[in-house]
């Protein structure tokens, strides 16, 4: 009698396919080694081939579509232009996980029954995403006593604690005499938050757990519960070639843009945040449930500047880091500056920020709104004392004016602060010089995390590097 996983084999489709295909046509299909009739197997057969017809006429409908839109905008207009394509799912994911997820029916019976709490699922969902693309959950918590090894991730109910998802990598105690291979995961059940003093028997990986598809993650909402709120998916179902994503700590301004990137249409994206760290996480969620289409290239803003710096230069440019520039420029102050700093004396830190946003931070090449053009690495100290008098007073303008200008007349304003002052390099190199953006004239889209840590200048050299996307710079030379 042939098994659920025997028919996955012929119709060369995943375990959850055949048990999707089973619940629609009312078939029992509990585990991978589940025995299925003879006819229990053709009614799935004939359901799965029903819905692959009807993918492939959607598909075709599709396509002939998107041709009779294509010719009918032989002339766009700029409005039109500045609109961008949104697909209805993310379709093939990449699916370079960092783990292998396998889903004890026991979970599995849980996320599909209809008895469950749509929001427990949408957590479910969400924990998941973030076991396939990191390895880990952003909130576990261990197991002691009989059920010692098994990780808990919170799900909700009351106070947000009250359900929790069991699970276990490779190696962990309650899994270690099973034949696991590297980097799986086993995701075990949702408990009761006062059920750890019960012992839960991992089961038989071959019998009692089936593969996640990564994919269903992200196109099945129905079965495996939705990670997005109503917001966030209208943000990024957004048609408009131009958004901003505002909101507190906490609230989903980055999932909200994981998901604009992988609805976008295109076929490259260029995704950029502030630090190492949120870049690796990036990288790694966009190569396990990104679009398998698109190829997302991402960057910090420090590896932008330094690309666009480096080009056609062979020789590197020093690593830079802002604590350190912080903390150097402190020296720099207490051994040069003491005694005569005023309201400042005090206050080293914000003298710091201060002169990083806004004697470094808003030394543009032309005039922005009520920001003067400048020349250099800082602003003058007419305009410093413009721009800031009326916050800091006028001698707390003035003394801050003076310091900027003696450490940019000292050469010190890359050493401390690197990033404001290399956009302003790389600014003024993509100005003179387009071809210094040669990298990115294929990329459709740009994405940027945390935003609001940028400068004007930092801001600005975006602004100027979005019109070279898209654009062929060996042919087609840059219109101002």
């Amino acid at each position: 009698m042939p098994t659920v996983r025997d028919l996955a084999t012929e119709l060369r489709c995943t375990v959850s396919d055949i048990q999707r295909a089973a619940r629609a046509v009312g078939v029992a299909a509990k585990s991978p080694g589940y025995p299925l009739q003879t006819e229990d197997c053709q009614r799935i057969r004939e359901h799965m081939q029903a819905q692959a017809r009807a993918a492939a006429a959607a598909e075709a409908a599709a396509a002939a579509e998107a041709k009779r839109r294509e010719e009918a905008a032989s002339s766009p207009t700029i409005l039109e232009e500045r609109r961008v394509g949104v697909r209805g799912t993310v379709g093939p994911v990449a699916g370079a996980t960092a783990a292998r997820l396998l889903l004890h029916v026991d979970f599995a019976d849980w996320l599909w029954s209809d008895q469950t709490d749509g929001r427990l699922k949408k957590r479910a969902n969400l924990v998941l995403r973030q076991l396939a693309a990191f390895g880990r959950t952003s909130i576990v918590k261990s197991v002691r006593g009989v059920a010692k090894g098994w990780r808990r991730s919170p799900l909700g109910g009351n106070q947000g604690r009250q359900f929790y998802l069991w699970w276990a990598p490779t190696g962990a105690p309650p899994v270690a005499e099973l034949p696991l291979a590297k980097d799986t995961v086993l995701i075990r059940a949702v408990r009761h938050h006062d059920e750890t003093a019960v012992a839960l028997a991992p089961g038989n990986p071959s019998s009692d757990y089936m593969d996640l598809n990564p994919a269903d993650l992200v196109n099945r909402p129905d079965e495996y519960g939705n990670a997005f709120n109503d917001t966030q998916a209208s943000i990024a179902k957004s048609t408009s070639a131009v958004r901003f994503i505002k909101g507190h700590p906490g609230a989903g301004k980055t999932t909200a843009l994981w998901l604009a990137a992988s609805l976008a249409e295109g076929h490259r994206c260029l995704y950029l945040t502030c630090n190492t760290k949120l870049a690796l996480d990036a990288e790694q969620y966009f190569r396990a449930l990104g679009p398998e289409t698109l190829a997302t290239e991402v960057m910090t803003f420090d590896q932008l500047t330094a690309h666009l710096l480096q080009t056609g230069d062979s020789k590197p440019l020093p690593s830079l880091d802002v604590d350190e520039a912080a903390e150097e420029f402190e020296e720099v102050i207490a051994g040069n500056y003491r005694g005569i700093l005023g309201a400042w004396d005090d206050c080293i830190d914000e003298l710091y920020a201060e002169l990083h946003a806004h004697a470094v931070g808003e030394c543009v090449p032309i005039a922005i709104r009520e920001v003067p053009a400048s020349e250099g690495l800082v602003v003058s100290k007419a305009i410093y004392s413009k721009l800031r008098s009326g916050v800091l007073g006028a001698q707390g303008a003035r003394t801050a004016a003076q310091i900027a200008v003696q450490l940019a007349e000292s050469g010190l304003v890359e050493q401390l602060f690197p990033g404001p002052a290399r956009a302003r390099r790389a600014l003024d190199r993509l100005m003179a010089d387009p071809l210094a953006a040669k990298r990115f004239d294929q990329v459709d889209l740009v994405f940027v995390d945390e935003a609001q840590d940028l400068t004007l200048v930092e801001l600005f050299l975006l602004v100027r590097l979005c019109p070279l996307c898209q654009r062929d710079l060996r042919h087609r030379p840059f219109e101002n």
